[in-house]
């Protein structure tokens, strides 16, 4: 993502989570700062966002600061670890994702062990992702052009990543947070959310990516 795309993303979060930036207009000048329209009523309280963590070495990126405004507005935030390892590479995720306030979700395998495009925290898998899940040959919607069919299974498309494990722990945060607000009669703060939901993990194997 260049400066432009990175202020478009933060737009997007700062209009779901019902924020504004802090960053001044003038200084997005050149970074294309696109205008936020009117925030859902009532906002967001969960985001799910995948995307392509690049251009972090920009001069300003304006996501960091969204992220942090989303949060502490009370919006559970659950993000992608990234694509970038490989079987031999252990790649560490991003600055952006290595946040501490919200979820960062890495890939496993049928074999529950780490998918080998995942990509990890430093030192390896003590830090981030914060949690897994399945990220591999995961049913999905989409065109044939870009996804592969898969022949006699499931009517439709296959695809890995951990934008398609992303989901699965944002799903959780959502049951989590419907139970929580029922039995208490109050949200659940994003870090309850987060805590619960690793609380409640077990350890994959990270040792035998395939």
């Amino acid at each position: 993502a260049d400066t432009s795309q990175l202020s478009t993303i933060a737009a997007a979060i700062h209009w779901a989570s019902g924020t504004q930036p802090t960053i001044p207009e003038t200084t997005l000048t050149d970074v294309d700062n696109p205008p936020i329209p009117q925030s859902p009523s009532p906002p967001a309280d969960i985001i799910s966002l995948s995307y392509t963590a690049g251009g972090i070495d920009t001069p300003i990126n304006p996501v960091p600061e969204a992220m942090d405004a989303a949060v502490e507005s009370g919006t559970v935030f659950v993000t992608s670890a990234g694509n970038g390892a490989d079987r031999n590479n252990l790649v560490e995720t991003t600055p952006i994702k290595s946040k501490t306030n919200i979820i960062t979700v890495g890939a496993t395998n049928k074999n529950n062990q780490r998918a080998r495009f995942s990509q990890v925290g430093d030192p390896p898998g003590k830090y981030k992702p914060d949690v897994v899940a399945p990220g591999t040959e995961i049913p999905s919607a989409g065109p044939t052009t870009r996804i592969p069919r898969v022949p006699g299974q499931y009517n439709g498309t296959e695809i890995g990543g951990t934008s398609q494990a992303t989901p699965h722990v944002t799903g959780i945060a959502a049951l989590y947070y419907q139970m929580y607000e029922r039995v208490h009669g109050e949200d659940p703060t994003p870090e309850q959310v987060r805590s619960a939901i690793i609380a409640g993990t077990t350890q994959p194997d990270f040792t035998a990516p395939n």
